[in-house]
C-alpha cells in the first residue's frame, strides 16, 4: 500500500495532490511496489504537443536518504526509468500516471549547508522506434522490399507532373516481412513509370495510387515503431476517426535520419493537425500506458476557465484560474490573401516554320550539321524569325504567354499511360490532311523554343529530308509549354481586426497545377484520347478560403496558471471562455460568424510551494 503522506509539499488550506515516484533499474519492466522513492518528490511535470514530448524534474533528498553527496559519478540515477502517479484523495491508492521516461540529466547542488540533487526525465525519440535511414520500397527483383537510401518521396511533383507511388502489393513468390504486412510502402514512381521497368511492374502487379495523409502516417508509426516497444501505435481506424477531411498531400518529401516524433511534426502540422503521448492507465489499473494521440487543430473538447466577477467574495469553486495575461497582436493580420499556383501548361499544336534566311535556299550542305539551311524549322513564339522569310507568322499564343522562346516537353496525350514526346507531323496539301513524320526522319527537339533540328542521314542517304526543301510542304508540331502566368485567386478578409490593407501572397507551386490541353483557338491541340491533365482551380481556392479565415483570427497566447493538480484538461482542448469575467477568448472579431478558440498545446504540472495546472494555449494556426 503506498505511502498517503508522501510529497506534501503544496501549502495547507488548498487541496492537496498526491504524488508517488517509482524509479527502476530495468527500463523494460514494470515498476513495481519496491521501486517507490519516497525520497523523491516531484517539482515539474510538463507536456507538449508535437516532438516538445514529456519531461518531469525531481528533486532527491538526500538528507531523507542518510548520505551525502560524494563518491559519486556521472552514471548516477542515469537511465533509469520513472514513472509519477498520483493517488486517490479518499483512499490513497494510484489513481493517474502523470508520467513515464527515461532519468537523463542531473543536477548537483552543494549551498548553504544543504545538499539536493536534481533529476530531469523525459521522454525520448528513440522511445519511438528506429530512426529513419531510408524508405523499404518495391522496385528490384528481390523476394522482399528493399530499403533505398533515399529521402521519403509521398505523391511526388516530377517536371510539373504530380505522380502517385503507393504501392499494396504482395505478389506470390515475394516474402513479405511482419513489418510490411498491412501498410503499403511508397514506390519510386520514376522506376514505375519507366518503360524499361515493364518486368518489375509486371513481377509485382496492382497500380500505384495516391496516398492520404492517414496512409503516409500509417505506414510511418508502424515503419519506425513496429514493436511498440514503449509507445503504441494507433490502429488504421483510429487514424481515419482522428484525421477527419485533412488536405490532399502532394510533394511531401521528408528526410532521412530523423525518429518519428521529428517526421510526425513535418506530416501532420502543416495539413492541419498535430500529436503528442498520452499516458493512461491499463484496465486493470496496475500499469501505465503510452500512445500516440493525434488531433485536430482548431477541432477539441470546448472547455472553459473561472475567474469571479470583480467584487465577488473568493470562492475557490467558482475560481480556478490564479492569474493570466494574454498577448493579442493584430499588426501581422492580411485583409487580403492571395494564392498562385504553379505555372499554368497547355498542350498545344504550332505550325513550324523553315528558319533559315529565303535568300539562303537550295544552299543546303548535308555533310554539315551546323548549318541550319535545310535542317532547323521553328515556330517563332518568341518573334525572332518573321524578318527570314516572307511566309513567318509570329505564334501569339495568347494572353498567358510574352513573346519569347519557350522549351517543349512531352505532350500531356497518353500512350500505354505515358505521356508522348512532341509530335512532328507534315501536310503536302496545304494542311488538308496531316502525317506523322516518318520514323527515318533523323531530329532532335530545338532545346530552348519550338521546333525541330534535323541532325543525321536517313535511309536515302540524306541528312535532310526532300519534304523540308519542297517549300510546299507545311509542318506542324504538338507538345506542351509553359506559360508566364498562373492561377491567382483572393480572398478578401472582410472580417479581420486589423482595419489596415494588408496583402498576404502565398506562392503554392508545389502543391497546385494547372495543365490542360488548349481546345481552341489558332493553337489548340490536334491530339485526342487519354490525357495527363490537371486543374487544381477549385483546390487553390478552397486553401486560400481557409488561410483567409486565419487571417481574420487575432494573434492570441497565453499561460493559463490554474489552481491544484487538474487532470480533466488534455492537450488539444479548445479553451472558449474566462467564465465569471465574460472574457471570450474567440480571436475572431465580434461581427465574424465563425469562432476560433485557443487551443491547448502544453500542460505543466507544478509542485512547488503551491500546486499549479499552467495551461499553455495557442493559435492552432501558428
Amino acid at each position: 500500500m503506498p505511502n498517503p503522506n508522501r510529497n506534501q509539499r503544496t501549502p495547507v488550506g488548498i487541496s492537496k495532490t498526491k504524488f508517488v515516484v517509482y524509479i527502476r533499474e530495468d527500463f523494460m519492466s514494470e515498476v513495481r511496489e519496491e521501486d517507490e522513492r519516497s525520497d523523491v518528490y516531484v517539482e515539474t511535470i510538463q507536456h507538449r504537443a508535437g516532438s516538445g514530448l514529456i519531461e518531469a524534474v525531481l528533486i532527491s533528498d538526500i538528507a531523507k536518504q542518510n548520505r551525502r553527496l560524494e563518491n559519486l559519478s556521472l552514471s548516477e540515477n542515469a537511465s533509469r526509468k520513472v514513472e509519477v502517479w498520483t493517488l486517490h484523495a479518499d483512499n490513497g491508492e494510484r489513481e493517474n500516471c502523470l508520467f513515464w521516461g527515461e532519468i537523463v540529466a542531473q543536477q548537483i547542488a552543494i549551498r548553504n549547508g544543504s545538499e539536493a540533487q536534481l533529476l530531469i526525465a523525459r521522454v525520448l525519440p528513440y522511445h519511438f522506434g528506429e530512426p529513419l535511414k531510408g524508405i523499404p520500397t518495391w522496385g528490384s527483383f528481390s523476394t522482399e522490399p528493399e530499403v533505398v537510401d533515399h529521402d521519403l518521396e509521398f505523391n511526388p511533383v516530377i517536371n510539373q507532373k504530380l505522380l502517385f507511388n503507393k504501392l499494396e502489393v504482395d505478389p506470390e513468390g515475394f516474402q513479405t516481412p511482419g513489418q510490411y504486412a498491412d501498410i503499403s510502402l511508397p514506390m519510386d514512381p520514376e522506376v514505375f513509370n519507366d518503360a524499361d521497368a515493364n518486368l518489375v511492374k509486371d513481377a509485382l502487379g496492382g497500380t500505384l495510387e495516391e496516398w492520404s495523409l492517414v496512409d503516409i502516417v500509417e505506414t510511418l508509426i508502424w515503419w519506425n515503431n513496429e514493436n511498440e516497444t514503449n509507445i503504441k501505435n494507433l490502429p488504421r481506424d483510429g487514424l481515419e476517426s482522428r484525421i477527419s477531411d485533412p488536405p490532399r498531400v502532394t510533394d511531401l518529401i521528408l528526410p532521412r535520419e530523423n525518429y518519428l516524433p521529428s517526421t510526425l511534426d513535418l506530416v501532420l502540422q502543416p495539413y492541419g493537425f498535430n500529436w503528442y503521448v498520452e499516458i493512461f492507465v491499463d484496465e486493470a489499473g496496475n500499469n501505465s500506458q503510452r500512445t500516440i494521440e493525434i488531433y485536430k487543430r482548431g477541432d477539441g473538447t470546448k472547455k472553459t476557465i473561472d475567474l469571479q466577477n470583480v467584487g465577488e467574495d473568493y470562492n475557490r469553486i467558482l475560481s480556478n484560474l490564479e492569474e493570466t495575461i494574454l498577448d493579442i497582436d493584430i499588426s501581422t493580420l492580411a485583409n487580403r490573401v492571395t494564392g498562385q499556383s504553379a505555372l499554368i501548361q497547355n498542350e498545344v499544336t504550332a505550325e513550324l516554320w523553315r528558319a533559315w534566311d529565303q535568300n539562303d535556299d537550295g544552299n543546303q550542305d548535308h555533310n554539315d550539321a551546323n548549318n541550319p539551311i535545310g535542317r532547323k524549322l521553328a515556330a517563332s513564339e518568341g518573334a525572332d524569325y518573321f524578318r527570314l522569310r516572307d511566309e513567318i507568322v509570329t505564334a501569339e499564343l495568347g494572353s498567358n504567354y510574352l513573346l519569347k522562346r519557350r522549351p517543349m516537353e512531352d505532350c500531356l496525350t497518353l500512350r500505354d499511360g505515358e505521356r508522348i514526346p512532341p509530335l512532328l507531323q507534315y501536310s503536302d496539301d496545304d494542311g488538308g490532311t496531316w502525317n506523322d513524320a516518318p520514323q527515318n526522319w533523323a531530329f532532335r527537339p530545338l532545346k530552348n523554343e519550338i521546333g525541330v533540328y534535323f541532325t543525321d542521314f536517313n535511309e536515302d542517304g540524306n541528312a535532310i529530308p526532300d519534304e523540308v526543301l519542297d517549300a510546299d510542304i507545311r509542318f506542324r508540331i504538338t507538345c506542351t509549354i509553359t506559360s508566364d502566368k498562373r492561377h491567382t485567386y483572393t480572398k478578401q478578409a472582410d472580417d479581420s481586426p486589423n482595419s489596415n490593407d494588408l496583402e498576404l501572397v502565398m506562392d503554392l507551386s508545389n502543391r497546385f497545377q494547372i495543365r490542360k490541353r488548349m481546345d481552341s483557338g489558332e493553337f489548340a491541340s490536334v491530339l485526342t484520347g487519354d490525357v495527363d491533365e490537371q486543374d487544381d482551380e477549385a483546390a487553390l481556392e478552397e486553401f486560400v478560403d481557409s488561410v483567409g479565415l486565419n487571417e481574420q483570427s487575432a494573434q492570441v497566447t497565453a499561460e493559463l496558471p490554474l489552481h491544484g493538480i487538474l487532470t480533466d484538461y488534455r492537450i488539444g482542448d479548445l479553451i472558449t471562455e474566462i467564465r465569471g469575467r465574460n472574457i471570450s477568448l474567440n480571436r475572431n472579431s465580434r461581427s465574424s460568424s465563425q469562432k476560433r478558440y485557443l487551443q491547448i498545446v502544453g500542460i505543466k504540472y507544478a509542485n512547488l510551494q503551491k500546486q499549479n495546472t499552467i495551461l499553455t494555449v495557442a493559435p492552432y494556426d501558428m
